[in-house]
């Protein structure tokens, strides 16, 4: 699957349906994440929190971060 998948969703789509991601999907997702949003007031989140937020990337590098309360942040990552 596809990074931006991952991120974009917080379940799979299959068809007209939304499935959960097998366990190492779930895993890869909240990895990426984290590498996200180190740095940021989201660094410490748990793995449910992380599971109902998704994430988008824009040019540059930055991404729009929508967390559980259906906000929209945007963060920028340091490589």
């Amino acid at each position: 699957m596809k990074t931006e998948e991952l991120l974009r969703n917080t379940k799979r789509i299959v068809g007209t349906e939304y499935v959960d991601y097998s366990r190492e999907e779930s895993a890869d997702r909240r990895r990426l994440l984290r590498r996200i949003l180190s740095g940021s007031k989201f660094s410490n989140c748990t793995d449910e929190q992380l599971d109902n937020m998704t994430a988008e990337r824009l040019p540059g590098g930055r991404y729009v971060i929508r967390d559980i309360d259906n906000y929209d942040w945007i963060m920028g990552t340091s490589r």
